[in-house]
Protein backbone atom coordinates (compact mmCIF):
# COMPACT_ATOMS: atom_id res chain seq x y z
CA UNK A 1 0.00 0.00 0.00
CA UNK A 2 3.06 2.56 1.03
CA UNK A 3 4.89 1.49 -2.21
CA UNK A 4 1.80 1.89 -4.23
CA UNK A 5 0.32 4.93 -2.80
CA UNK A 6 3.45 7.29 -2.05
CA UNK A 7 4.36 8.63 -5.22
CA UNK A 8 0.66 9.69 -5.78
CA UNK A 9 0.96 11.56 -2.67
CA UNK A 10 4.55 13.11 -3.55
CA UNK A 11 3.35 14.45 -6.83
CA UNK A 12 -0.23 13.75 -8.11
CA UNK A 13 -3.00 16.62 -7.91
CA UNK A 14 -4.11 17.36 -4.70
CA UNK A 15 -7.54 15.61 -5.67
CA UNK A 16 -5.92 12.17 -5.38
CA UNK A 17 -3.37 13.29 -3.13
CA UNK A 18 -6.32 13.98 -0.85
CA UNK A 19 -7.78 10.51 -1.48
CA UNK A 20 -4.43 8.32 -1.24
CA UNK A 21 -3.64 10.24 2.30
CA UNK A 22 -7.13 8.74 3.34
CA UNK A 23 -6.01 4.98 2.22
CA UNK A 24 -2.65 5.60 3.88
CA UNK A 25 -3.80 6.65 7.04
CA UNK A 26 -5.41 3.19 7.68
CA UNK A 27 -1.87 1.21 7.42
CA UNK A 28 -0.25 1.19 10.30
CA UNK A 29 3.40 0.85 9.69
CA UNK A 30 6.76 3.39 9.99
CA UNK A 31 6.88 3.70 6.23
CA UNK A 32 3.31 5.09 6.09
CA UNK A 33 4.43 7.89 8.91
CA UNK A 34 7.29 8.66 6.84
CA UNK A 35 5.29 9.43 4.11
CA UNK A 36 3.08 11.89 5.75
CA UNK A 37 5.58 13.57 8.02
CA UNK A 38 6.93 14.24 4.94
CA UNK A 39 3.73 16.09 3.39
CA UNK A 40 3.48 18.32 6.58
CA UNK A 41 6.65 19.65 6.25
CA UNK A 42 6.50 19.76 2.61
CA UNK A 43 2.91 21.27 2.57
CA UNK A 44 4.25 23.91 5.57
CA UNK A 45 6.99 25.55 3.16
CA UNK A 46 4.30 25.89 0.53
CA UNK A 47 1.84 27.46 3.14
CA UNK A 48 3.00 28.90 6.10
CA UNK A 49 -0.17 31.47 6.53
CA UNK A 50 -2.96 28.61 5.63
CA UNK A 51 -2.76 25.70 5.82
CA UNK A 52 -3.69 23.38 2.68
CA UNK A 53 -6.29 20.95 2.74
CA UNK A 54 -3.60 18.23 2.10
CA UNK A 55 -1.18 19.16 4.33
CA UNK A 56 -4.77 19.00 7.88
CA UNK A 57 -5.53 15.36 5.97
CA UNK A 58 -2.09 14.13 6.26
CA UNK A 59 -1.75 15.49 10.17
CA UNK A 60 -5.11 13.85 11.18
CA UNK A 61 -3.82 10.67 9.19
CA UNK A 62 -0.41 10.46 11.39
CA UNK A 63 -3.02 11.04 14.51
CA UNK A 64 -4.92 8.29 13.25
CA UNK A 65 -1.74 6.08 13.16
CA UNK A 66 -0.29 7.21 15.90
CA UNK A 67 -2.42 8.69 18.55
CA UNK A 68 -0.47 11.87 19.22
CA UNK A 69 -2.02 15.15 18.66
CA UNK A 70 0.01 17.60 17.06
CA UNK A 71 -2.00 19.52 14.78
CA UNK A 72 -0.53 20.39 11.18
CA UNK A 73 2.80 21.60 13.31
CA UNK A 74 5.51 20.39 10.89
CA UNK A 75 8.25 21.16 13.66
CA UNK A 76 6.59 18.66 16.35
CA UNK A 77 5.77 16.07 14.02
CA UNK A 78 8.90 15.91 13.01
CA UNK A 79 10.57 16.00 16.52
CA UNK A 80 8.26 13.37 17.37
CA UNK A 81 9.06 11.08 14.98
CA UNK A 82 12.96 11.31 15.18
CA UNK A 83 12.88 9.97 18.56
CA UNK A 84 10.20 7.59 18.58
CA UNK A 85 10.82 6.05 14.63
CA UNK A 86 12.69 2.92 16.45
CA UNK A 87 9.97 2.43 19.17
CA UNK A 88 6.91 0.47 18.14
CA UNK A 89 3.90 2.52 17.16
CA UNK A 90 1.13 2.65 20.04
CA UNK A 91 -2.31 1.41 19.22
CA UNK A 92 -4.15 4.52 18.03
CA UNK A 93 -6.05 6.93 20.86
CA UNK A 94 -9.62 7.17 17.91
CA UNK A 95 -12.29 4.68 19.16
CA UNK A 96 -15.84 4.42 18.13
CA UNK A 97 -18.49 6.51 20.10
CA UNK A 98 -19.15 5.02 23.44
CA UNK A 99 -22.93 4.02 23.19
CA UNK A 100 -24.38 2.49 20.21
CA UNK A 101 -27.15 4.49 17.93
CA UNK A 102 -27.98 2.22 15.05
CA UNK A 103 -26.87 3.90 12.67
CA UNK A 104 -23.64 4.98 11.00
CA UNK A 105 -21.75 6.90 13.13
CA UNK A 106 -21.71 3.67 14.86
CA UNK A 107 -18.78 2.84 12.26
CA UNK A 108 -17.04 5.95 12.10
CA UNK A 109 -13.56 6.83 12.32
CA UNK A 110 -10.47 9.00 11.42
CA UNK A 111 -11.24 11.98 9.35
CA UNK A 112 -15.30 11.18 9.08
CA UNK A 113 -15.23 10.87 13.25
CA UNK A 114 -13.41 14.15 12.94
CA UNK A 115 -16.27 15.80 11.28
CA UNK A 116 -19.14 14.03 13.00
CA UNK A 117 -17.41 15.86 15.87
CA UNK A 118 -18.06 19.30 14.27
CA UNK A 119 -21.68 18.71 13.88
CA UNK A 120 -21.66 17.57 17.62
CA UNK A 121 -20.67 20.99 18.11
CA UNK A 122 -22.13 23.08 15.62
CA UNK A 123 -25.18 25.46 16.64
CA UNK A 124 -29.22 23.51 16.81
CA UNK A 125 -29.66 26.09 14.16
CA UNK A 126 -26.87 25.19 11.88
CA UNK A 127 -29.14 22.38 10.21
CA UNK A 128 -32.60 22.91 9.38
CA UNK A 129 -35.30 20.48 8.73
CA UNK A 130 -38.22 21.64 6.89
CA UNK A 131 -41.40 19.63 8.02
CA UNK A 132 -44.63 19.62 6.56
CA UNK A 133 -46.39 19.33 9.76
CA UNK A 134 -49.22 22.29 9.52
CA UNK A 135 -51.16 23.21 13.24
CA UNK A 136 -52.70 26.37 11.90
CA UNK A 137 -54.88 26.33 8.97
CA UNK A 138 -54.89 22.55 8.96
CA UNK A 139 -53.97 20.03 11.93
CA UNK A 140 -51.86 17.25 9.51
CA UNK A 141 -48.56 16.01 9.31
CA UNK A 142 -48.40 15.40 5.16
CA UNK A 143 -44.25 14.16 5.91
CA UNK A 144 -43.68 11.37 3.41
CA UNK A 145 -40.33 10.76 5.60
CA UNK A 146 -38.92 12.68 8.91
CA UNK A 147 -34.89 12.94 8.44
CA UNK A 148 -35.62 15.18 11.52
CA UNK A 149 -35.56 11.69 13.26
CA UNK A 150 -32.41 10.52 11.28
CA UNK A 151 -30.89 13.38 12.67
CA UNK A 152 -31.86 12.67 16.31
CA UNK A 153 -30.67 8.73 16.27
CA UNK A 154 -27.51 10.28 15.00
CA UNK A 155 -27.22 13.23 17.95
CA UNK A 156 -26.73 15.88 15.35
CA UNK A 157 -28.17 19.36 16.82
CA UNK A 158 -30.81 20.49 14.60
CA UNK A 159 -33.74 22.68 14.40
CA UNK A 160 -37.14 21.48 13.09
CA UNK A 161 -39.38 24.01 10.98
CA UNK A 162 -42.54 24.27 9.93
CA UNK A 163 -43.54 25.23 6.49
CA UNK A 164 -46.40 27.73 7.09
CA UNK A 165 -43.10 29.33 9.67
CA UNK A 166 -40.42 29.07 7.55
CA UNK A 167 -40.59 32.52 5.50
CA UNK A 168 -40.07 34.61 8.38
CA UNK A 169 -37.36 31.86 10.07
CA UNK A 170 -33.50 33.44 10.29
CA UNK A 171 -31.35 31.36 8.60
CA UNK A 172 -28.15 33.49 8.82
CA UNK A 173 -26.55 30.37 11.20
CA UNK A 174 -27.48 28.03 9.35
CA UNK A 175 -25.68 25.81 6.71
CA UNK A 176 -27.85 23.45 5.42
CA UNK A 177 -31.73 22.91 4.78
CA UNK A 178 -33.12 19.13 4.66
CA UNK A 179 -36.22 19.32 2.70
CA UNK A 180 -38.38 16.56 3.98
CA UNK A 181 -40.51 15.16 0.99
CA UNK A 182 -43.98 15.74 1.25
CA UNK A 183 -47.68 15.83 0.39
CA UNK A 184 -47.45 19.15 -2.39
CA UNK A 185 -50.91 18.12 -3.98
CA UNK A 186 -53.93 20.66 -3.66
CA UNK A 187 -56.68 18.51 -1.67
CA UNK A 188 -59.74 19.23 -0.40
CA UNK A 189 -60.03 19.94 3.53
CA UNK A 190 -63.35 20.58 3.92
CA UNK A 191 -65.39 18.53 7.35
CA UNK A 192 -67.64 16.08 4.97
CA UNK A 193 -64.32 15.47 2.59
CA UNK A 194 -63.20 11.57 3.03
CA UNK A 195 -59.88 10.58 1.09
CA UNK A 196 -60.01 8.46 -1.74
CA UNK A 197 -58.04 6.49 -4.04
CA UNK A 198 -55.59 3.71 -4.13
CA UNK A 199 -54.06 3.25 -0.43
CA UNK A 200 -50.55 3.00 -1.50
CA UNK A 201 -50.80 6.09 -3.57
CA UNK A 202 -49.08 8.98 -1.91
CA UNK A 203 -52.13 11.35 -3.97
CA UNK A 204 -55.04 12.91 -1.94
CA UNK A 205 -58.16 12.41 -3.40
CA UNK A 206 -61.50 13.62 -2.60
CA UNK A 207 -64.53 11.44 -2.57
CA UNK A 208 -68.06 12.23 -1.13
CA UNK A 209 -67.72 16.00 -0.51
CA UNK A 210 -69.97 18.65 -2.28
CA UNK A 211 -67.85 21.45 -0.38
CA UNK A 212 -64.60 21.43 -1.90
CA UNK A 213 -62.25 23.84 0.45
CA UNK A 214 -59.09 23.36 -1.28
CA UNK A 215 -55.64 23.36 0.75
CA UNK A 216 -52.42 24.33 -1.15
CA UNK A 217 -49.57 22.64 1.15
CA UNK A 218 -46.73 23.17 -1.60
CA UNK A 219 -43.70 25.52 -0.63
CA UNK A 220 -44.82 29.18 -1.32
CA UNK A 221 -43.31 31.50 -4.02
CA UNK A 222 -41.56 33.10 -1.38
CA UNK A 223 -40.03 29.80 0.46
CA UNK A 224 -38.55 29.24 -2.76
CA UNK A 225 -37.15 31.99 -3.43
CA UNK A 226 -35.72 32.19 -0.08
CA UNK A 227 -34.02 28.59 -0.29
CA UNK A 228 -32.47 29.81 -3.68
CA UNK A 229 -30.82 32.71 -2.46
CA UNK A 230 -29.43 30.90 0.84
CA UNK A 231 -28.23 28.22 -1.71
CA UNK A 232 -26.82 31.04 -3.95
CA UNK A 233 -25.15 32.63 -0.57
CA UNK A 234 -22.95 29.40 0.19
CA UNK A 235 -26.23 27.17 1.54
CA UNK A 236 -26.46 23.63 0.99
CA UNK A 237 -29.59 21.74 0.31
CA UNK A 238 -30.82 18.14 0.69
CA UNK A 239 -33.88 17.08 -1.22
CA UNK A 240 -35.78 14.11 -1.28
CA UNK A 241 -38.16 13.01 -3.68
CA UNK A 242 -40.64 15.14 -4.66
CA UNK A 243 -38.96 17.93 -3.88
CA UNK A 244 -37.42 17.79 -7.27
CA UNK A 245 -40.83 19.06 -8.79
CA UNK A 246 -41.53 21.32 -5.46
CA UNK A 247 -38.17 23.05 -5.20
CA UNK A 248 -35.22 22.22 -7.36
CA UNK A 249 -36.20 22.70 -10.90
CA UNK A 250 -38.53 25.41 -9.81
CA UNK A 251 -35.09 27.53 -8.11
CA UNK A 252 -32.64 25.71 -10.45
CA UNK A 253 -34.63 25.17 -13.86
CA UNK A 254 -31.73 24.52 -15.98
CA UNK A 255 -29.35 22.29 -14.00
CA UNK A 256 -32.51 19.51 -13.41
CA UNK A 257 -35.97 18.14 -13.69
CA UNK A 258 -38.60 16.16 -12.38
CA UNK A 259 -39.24 13.86 -15.20
CA UNK A 260 -41.35 10.83 -15.74
CA UNK A 261 -43.40 9.29 -12.89
CA UNK A 262 -42.25 5.56 -11.68
CA UNK A 263 -43.89 2.85 -9.79
CA UNK A 264 -43.19 1.36 -6.73
CA UNK A 265 -40.11 -1.15 -6.73
CA UNK A 266 -37.30 -2.16 -5.26
CA UNK A 267 -33.99 -1.80 -7.41
CA UNK A 268 -29.80 -2.15 -6.92
CA UNK A 269 -28.06 0.83 -7.49
CA UNK A 270 -24.01 1.39 -7.25
CA UNK A 271 -21.78 4.33 -8.30
CA UNK A 272 -22.22 6.19 -11.88
CA UNK A 273 -18.87 5.75 -13.35
CA UNK A 274 -16.46 8.18 -12.30
CA UNK A 275 -18.07 8.18 -8.99
CA UNK A 276 -16.88 5.34 -7.20
CA UNK A 277 -14.13 7.21 -5.05
CA UNK A 278 -16.67 10.37 -4.51
CA UNK A 279 -16.30 11.91 -0.81
CA UNK A 280 -20.02 12.24 -0.91
CA UNK A 281 -20.13 8.35 -1.16
CA UNK A 282 -17.34 7.81 1.51
CA UNK A 283 -18.33 4.55 3.82
CA UNK A 284 -21.15 3.64 1.28
CA UNK A 285 -19.02 0.75 -0.60
CA UNK A 286 -16.91 -0.58 1.91
CA UNK A 287 -16.00 -4.37 1.49
CA UNK A 288 -16.50 -5.89 5.11
CA UNK A 289 -14.21 -8.78 5.59
CA UNK A 290 -14.11 -11.31 8.79
CA UNK A 291 -10.52 -9.29 9.93
CA UNK A 292 -11.37 -5.40 8.62
CA UNK A 293 -7.91 -4.16 9.50
CA UNK A 294 -7.05 -6.09 6.69
CA UNK A 295 -9.75 -4.63 4.13
CA UNK A 296 -10.03 -1.49 1.95
CA UNK A 297 -12.27 0.65 0.50
CA UNK A 298 -13.09 0.20 -2.73
CA UNK A 299 -16.13 0.66 -4.69
CA UNK A 300 -18.17 -0.50 -7.69
CA UNK A 301 -17.55 1.42 -11.30
CA UNK A 302 -19.62 -0.14 -13.92
CA UNK A 303 -22.57 2.24 -14.40
CA UNK A 304 -22.47 4.41 -16.85
CA UNK A 305 -24.05 7.86 -16.95
CA UNK A 306 -26.95 8.22 -19.74
CA UNK A 307 -25.28 9.46 -22.55
CA UNK A 308 -22.26 6.80 -21.71
CA UNK A 309 -19.55 8.70 -20.63
CA UNK A 310 -17.40 9.95 -17.93
CA UNK A 311 -18.56 13.31 -16.76
CA UNK A 312 -15.77 12.95 -14.03
CA UNK A 313 -11.93 13.34 -14.36
CA UNK A 314 -11.04 10.33 -12.13
CA UNK A 315 -10.00 7.92 -13.85
CA UNK A 316 -11.77 3.70 -13.19
CA UNK A 317 -11.65 2.74 -10.04
CA UNK A 318 -9.86 -0.99 -9.04
CA UNK A 319 -11.03 -2.95 -6.15
CA UNK A 320 -8.43 -3.35 -3.54
CA UNK A 321 -7.93 -6.68 -1.03
CA UNK A 322 -5.40 -9.18 0.39
CA UNK A 323 -2.87 -7.64 -2.08
CA UNK A 324 -4.87 -8.45 -5.39
CA UNK A 325 -6.69 -6.62 -8.07
CA UNK A 326 -9.97 -7.08 -9.43
CA UNK A 327 -10.91 -6.09 -12.74
CA UNK A 328 -14.71 -5.67 -13.53
CA UNK A 329 -15.79 -6.05 -17.02
CA UNK A 330 -18.35 -3.83 -18.57
CA UNK A 331 -21.32 -4.95 -20.45
CA UNK A 332 -24.77 -3.80 -22.00
CA UNK A 333 -25.93 -5.95 -18.93
CA UNK A 334 -24.09 -4.61 -15.98
CA UNK A 335 -22.75 -7.91 -15.44
CA UNK A 336 -20.47 -7.71 -11.63
CA UNK A 337 -17.52 -10.08 -10.83
CA UNK A 338 -18.85 -12.10 -8.03
CA UNK A 339 -16.10 -10.51 -5.50
CA UNK A 340 -17.61 -7.15 -6.45
CA UNK A 341 -21.60 -8.52 -5.72
CA UNK A 342 -21.46 -8.07 -2.10
CA UNK A 343 -21.08 -3.90 -2.00
CA UNK A 344 -24.04 -3.14 -4.41
CA UNK A 345 -27.03 -1.70 -2.40
CA UNK A 346 -30.43 -2.07 -3.09
CA UNK A 347 -32.78 1.04 -3.01
CA UNK A 348 -36.44 1.64 -2.63
CA UNK A 349 -38.32 4.10 -4.75
CA UNK A 350 -41.96 4.86 -3.97
CA UNK A 351 -44.38 4.97 -6.22
CA UNK A 352 -45.39 8.30 -8.03
CA UNK A 353 -41.39 9.40 -7.56
CA UNK A 354 -40.19 11.20 -10.34
CA UNK A 355 -37.46 9.88 -12.17
CA UNK A 356 -34.69 12.60 -12.73
CA UNK A 357 -34.28 14.71 -15.75
CA UNK A 358 -30.52 16.13 -16.13
CA UNK A 359 -30.18 19.20 -18.13
CA UNK A 360 -26.99 20.74 -17.73
CA UNK A 361 -24.56 17.42 -17.37
CA UNK A 362 -21.15 19.64 -17.22
CA UNK A 363 -22.71 20.89 -13.92
CA UNK A 364 -24.92 17.82 -12.47
CA UNK A 365 -22.57 15.44 -10.57
CA UNK A 366 -24.85 11.70 -10.95
CA UNK A 367 -23.53 10.00 -7.78
CA UNK A 368 -25.76 6.81 -7.78
CA UNK A 369 -27.34 4.70 -10.42
CA UNK A 370 -29.81 1.96 -11.47
CA UNK A 371 -30.32 -0.02 -14.53
CA UNK A 372 -33.07 -1.79 -12.64
CA UNK A 373 -35.76 1.25 -12.87
CA UNK A 374 -38.86 0.16 -14.58
CA UNK A 375 -40.13 2.33 -17.95
CA UNK A 376 -42.94 3.64 -18.47
CA UNK A 377 -43.26 3.73 -21.83
CA UNK A 378 -41.48 2.20 -24.46
CA UNK A 379 -39.53 5.84 -24.98
CA UNK A 380 -38.50 5.43 -21.36
CA UNK A 381 -36.74 2.40 -22.83
CA UNK A 382 -34.10 4.17 -24.62
CA UNK A 383 -32.31 5.53 -20.86
CA UNK A 384 -29.71 3.63 -20.01
CA UNK A 385 -29.74 4.22 -15.88
CA UNK A 386 -31.79 5.77 -13.99
CA UNK A 387 -29.69 8.04 -11.32
CA UNK A 388 -31.03 7.96 -8.28
CA UNK A 389 -28.50 10.47 -6.51
CA UNK A 390 -26.94 13.79 -7.61
CA UNK A 391 -25.37 17.10 -6.46
CA UNK A 392 -24.55 19.95 -8.48
CA UNK A 393 -23.57 23.65 -7.33
CA UNK A 394 -25.45 26.21 -8.94
CA UNK A 395 -24.35 29.93 -10.47
CA UNK A 396 -22.59 30.58 -13.84
CA UNK A 397 -19.20 30.30 -14.67
CA UNK A 398 -16.69 27.86 -13.35
CA UNK A 399 -17.28 26.66 -9.39
CA UNK A 400 -15.94 25.32 -6.86
CA UNK A 401 -15.80 20.95 -7.02
CA UNK A 402 -18.16 19.06 -4.55
CA UNK A 403 -16.51 17.21 -1.81
CA UNK A 404 -15.73 16.45 1.75
CA UNK A 405 -13.76 18.91 4.04
CA UNK A 406 -12.45 21.51 1.22
CA UNK A 407 -10.30 23.74 3.53
CA UNK A 408 -11.35 27.15 1.55
CA UNK A 409 -14.01 27.94 -1.47
CA UNK A 410 -13.77 31.45 -3.05
CA UNK A 411 -16.03 34.39 -1.57
CA UNK A 412 -19.27 34.00 -2.97
CA UNK A 413 -18.99 30.40 -4.02
CA UNK A 414 -22.71 28.99 -4.25
CA UNK A 415 -23.58 26.06 -2.01
CA UNK A 416 -24.73 22.15 -2.94
CA UNK A 417 -27.41 20.61 -3.85
CA UNK A 418 -28.34 17.03 -3.03
CA UNK A 419 -31.76 15.07 -4.69
CA UNK A 420 -32.47 11.91 -3.81
CA UNK A 421 -35.04 9.35 -5.11
CA UNK A 422 -35.59 7.40 -2.00
CA UNK A 423 -36.61 8.12 1.91
CA UNK A 424 -35.06 7.13 4.99
CA UNK A 425 -36.33 4.18 6.60
CA UNK A 426 -37.50 2.90 3.41
CA UNK A 427 -34.85 0.37 2.33
CA UNK A 428 -34.77 -3.61 3.05
CA UNK A 429 -31.96 -3.57 5.75
CA UNK A 430 -29.52 -1.99 7.25
CA UNK A 431 -26.80 -1.85 4.83
CA UNK A 432 -29.20 -0.44 2.23
CA UNK A 433 -30.12 2.40 4.75
CA UNK A 434 -27.11 3.24 5.84
CA UNK A 435 -26.16 4.11 1.77
CA UNK A 436 -28.59 6.82 1.86
CA UNK A 437 -27.31 7.45 5.93
CA UNK A 438 -23.76 7.86 4.73
CA UNK A 439 -24.76 10.22 1.87
CA UNK A 440 -26.52 12.36 4.20
CA UNK A 441 -23.63 12.22 6.64
CA UNK A 442 -20.55 13.07 4.57
CA UNK A 443 -23.11 16.24 2.93
CA UNK A 444 -23.45 17.58 6.47
CA UNK A 445 -19.76 17.37 7.51
CA UNK A 446 -19.05 18.95 4.29
CA UNK A 447 -21.67 21.56 4.70
CA UNK A 448 -20.77 22.12 8.27
CA UNK A 449 -17.07 23.25 6.80
CA UNK A 450 -18.88 25.47 3.87
CA UNK A 451 -20.75 26.99 7.31
CA UNK A 452 -17.73 27.64 9.36
CA UNK A 453 -15.70 29.48 6.76
CA UNK A 454 -18.28 31.61 5.64
CA UNK A 455 -18.71 33.00 9.41
CA UNK A 456 -14.92 33.04 9.67
CA UNK A 457 -14.65 30.69 12.46
CA UNK A 458 -12.59 28.09 10.70
CA UNK A 459 -9.79 27.86 13.10
CA UNK A 460 -6.21 26.29 12.46
CA UNK A 461 -4.64 23.43 14.01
Amino acid sequence: MVYALAPIIRKGPDSLRLKAIKKLARVRNHEAVDVLVEVVEIEEKKSREEHTSVMVAAAEGLTMITGQQFGTSAVNWGGWWKTNKDKPLRVSATGGPSEATGTVVDHLSGLRKKGFIGLEKAPKKGIVVLSAVYKKKVRRDLNNDHMEEVLRRMGIPHTVVYREDFDKFDLRETGAILINCAQSNKFCICPTCKPGGNRNNRLYRCTGCDKHIIFDPSLTADSVEKIKKFVLAGGFVFSEDWIVKEFVEKAFPKFIEAGFKLPDHNVTIAPVRGMATHPYLEGIYVAREENEADSFDFGLDDLEDDDGEDDSDAGDDGAAGKGRTIVVKRGDDHTVAPELRKIRHNWQIDDESFDLTIKNRSRVVSLLGSSDVKPRSADDKKKPISIVALAFRPGSGKTASIGVGKSKTPPGTPGVVVQVLSHFGKQHSDTDEFSLQNLLLNFLIDSNTARLNRSGKTRKR
